[in-house]
């Protein structure tokens, strides 16, 4: 929490308002998971990008949802240089840059309300090119309250090993189990031995 209001204070401090977009690229982790919260907590509307499409399918949503800030996983800086970005999207690497971007732990601006949009989820179901499907924060709870129902009872002794990208639907996981105060392990792709000795 307090590195999530850390990180939308930064944003706010290079130029970020309520409704402007911040876009993610990077595979599951807690800078990913910060971002969605500074969202969450200020207004911002987080786009974030699967870092298993295409290029050119990265670029139309780029293009699309023009972003304010591009915030990247180290692992992806290389390829993030070669994407075509829109007119003053400034790209922020994880790691030094990140933690150098990071400003007091102060919400920079009042919460979203019920009807403020919050995210902004690519999709194009089973078939044809991602549109882009605006998520309002009261859209965004009552997902989270769908997943409580659907999953059961979370308690704080409880664990979640999050292991599909977080960019689909099952990123929806994580909220409810951090709600309860249950521990969460991010894995950004499935390695047999790896998920073994998690478990």
């Amino acid at each position: 929490y307090e590195r999530s209001l850390r990180l939308a204070s930064g944003l706010a401090r290079v130029g970020l308002r309520p409704g402007d977009r911040l876009a993610v690229l990077m595979g599951n982790s807690v800078d990913m998971v910060t971002s969605e919260w500074a969202c969450l907590l200020c207004g911002f509307l987080w786009v974030a990008l699967n870092v298993r499409s295409a290029d050119r399918e990265l670029e139309e949503i780029l293009a699309d949802s023009i972003p304010a800030v591009l915030i990247v996983g180290s692992e992806h800086a290389v390829r993030s240089a070669s994407l075509r970005l829109p007119a003053g999207c400034r790209v922020v690497c994880a790691g030094p840059e990140l933690e150098a971007l990071l400003g007091p732990p102060q919400a920079p601006y009042p919460p979203p309300g019920a009807e403020d949009p919050v995210r902004i989820r690519y999709t194009s179901g089973t078939s044809g090119r991602p549109k882009g499907a605006v998520l309002v924060r009261r859209c965004y709870d009552a997902s989270v309250r769908a997943v409580e129902r659907a999953i059961g009872p979370i308690s704080a002794d409880g664990s979640l090993l999050q292991v599909a990208p977080m960019t689909h639907a099952s990123g929806a996981m994580l909220f409810p189990h951090v709600k309860a105060g249950a521990k969460a392990y991010l894995l950004d792709r499935f390695e047999a031995g790896l998920v073994a000795k998690v478990i």
